[in-house]
């Protein structure tokens, strides 16, 4: 059990991070804030934060319980988001969920004003940077990967990823973090002080940034169903063949076959599927022979047609043509 005056001590430890050089955020007299901390009260020394109109500047350095310990940063404006994850992991509520983990910077922006965060037990220590939305066109123009920052909306109403990109802690932005150590707090000078060491840390992040790769099981889903449209208004071709719808996709064959893993058809099943549907739709109505129709529908021979149609459909082609035109009961196998 640690007693009382150990507690104290404990609690009132000197603050050693990054912004050490600002003092506790209640003793910091400021305009009306546009970002509020919800922490719990134990953890009040163990983060500092700055603001002006323009930026959000705020660190946590903390050796946490074996709990995972949530939080939220409320703001009055929507921010770009400029997380360096020093020490430990956790994640934050934006979409998708970003989990993120220790030496990695990631930029981010989150259209609801309140952003819940996560961190995992054991040692954590991020520092966080906030851009107001006012700002993000000038940056934009300056830095091409932000073009698309604070457009939601897509033409199908689905949402944009909020994860900008993200890149390794690289040597020159940890020197340029130890350079706050050399800040001194002064109420007048300090937000520009700060802004001009933001444009440091913007060349640094923003020059090596990376935007976020699509996980591979979205790239494989995203490619079954354009190759899925693509044979649907190409299966009547000929020459159609597993290469050529590669090259449509501009992929390459062994990830056009990974696409259609553990799907009903194989790519040229799928072709055979169609073909073998459109020979039943000329059967229904039509007296066209069995090998004309196996050559307008691409099959090497009739008797390879009628194998597969039968096989297809529970009956061969004249069965099944009999069975149509003579209004006898008929049900295909599914």
């Amino acid at each position: 059990m640690i007693d009382s005056s150990a507690r104290k001590n404990v609690e009132t430890k000197k603050y050693n991070g990054y912004l050490s050089f600002l003092p506790p955020s209640d003793t910091i007299s400021q305009e009306e804030s546009p970002l509020t901390i919800h922490i719990d009260q134990a953890s009040q020394n163990h983060y500092r934060k700055y603001h002006n109109r323009d930026f959000c500047w705020f660190e946590f350095k903390h050796a946490l319980t074996d709990q995972p310990y949530p939080f939220k940063i409320e703001t009055k404006d929507n921010y770009l988001w400029i997380l360096i994850q020093l020490l430990g992991s956790g994640k934050i509520e934006i979409t998708p969920t970003l989990y993120v983990k220790d030496g990695i910077v990631y930029c981010y922006y989150a259209p609801n004003r309140t952003k819940a965060l996560s961190l995992d037990p054991g040692k954590n220590w991020f520092f966080l940077l906030g851009i107001a939305e006012h700002h993000w066109p000038d940056l934009a123009a300056e830095y091409p990967l932000l073009q698309d920052i604070g457009k939601l909306e897509t033409t199908d109403g689905m949402e944009h990823k909020q994860l900008v990109g993200q890149t390794a802690i690289q040597a020159k932005l940890m020197a340029a973090l130890d350079s706050l150590r050399r800040f001194e707090f002064r109420s007048f000078s300090l937000s520009f002080r700060l802004a001009a060491w933001n444009l440091r840390l913007f060349n640094l992040v923003f020059q090596e940034l990376k935007a976020p790769e699509k996980p591979q099981e979205d790239t494989l889903i995203t490619l079954y169903h354009k190759a899925t449209n693509y044979i649907r208004e190409n299966f009547r071709e000929e020459e159609l063949c597993v290469k050529m719808i590669a090259n449509a996709m501009h992929v390459s064959v062994r990830k056009l076959y990974s696409s259609f893993e553990n799907r009903r058809f194989s790519v040229m099943g799928y072709v055979q599927e169609l073909r073998l549907v459109l020979a039943r739709n000329i059967l229904t109505d039509s007296q066209e022979t069995i090998a004309s129709i196996a050559f307008v529908c691409h099959f090497s021979s009739d008797k390879h047609f009628s194998r597969l149609f039968k096989k297809r459909f529970g009956k061969g082609p004249n069965e099944y043509r009999i069975a149509i035109q003579g209004n006898i009961s008929f049900k295909y196998k599914r």
